[in-house]
């Protein structure tokens, strides 16, 4: 009987968010290449404000707002749920999960943006920014 997991494969590493540059969801292969799990879109948008909004969690109807302000209160949140559903499918359970309080990312997600804020508090200024340079031209 095949396996109904939806989490990252052995064959794929964990998802790493790239905000330098052109937003996307990564994993590394067993061979060190990268392949893209999410493109740019909203889905990529709302890990990205999850990622760095406070506890990395967000109402349900502030995420509606933001992603589709331009739609009736009833049809953004059925568009957030189907987002959440597809991240889910494209990445695996437990990268996103509704809770009481609305969104959530039950644990932070690898990013570039950390490991260039790592590199300026480190003072290792010409690390961060060659990582700049690096995503701006990727």
């Amino acid at each position: 009987m095949p396996s109904t997991d939806n989490s990252c494969s052995p064959a794929q590493g964990a998802p790493r968010l790239l905000t330098l540059g052109a937003p996307r969801l990564v994993a590394a292969s067993d061979d060190g290449r990268e392949h893209q799990l999410l493109t740019p879109g909203k889905p990529v948008a709302l890990l990205a404000y999850l990622q760095f909004a406070p506890r990395r969690t967000v109402s349900a109807e502030r995420l509606s707002d933001l992603l589709w302000g331009n739609r009736s209160a009833d049809a953004g949140l059925k568009n957030l749920r189907q987002t959440i559903w597809m991240v889910k499918q494209q990445v695996g359970d437990g990268v996103i999960e509704r809770v009481r309080e609305g969104v959530s990312l039950p644990h932070p997600i690898s990013s570039d943006h950390a490991a260039f804020e790592a590199h300026i508090q480190a003072g290792e200024l010409e690390k961060a920014l060659r990582k700049l340079c690096k995503m701006a031209l990727a």
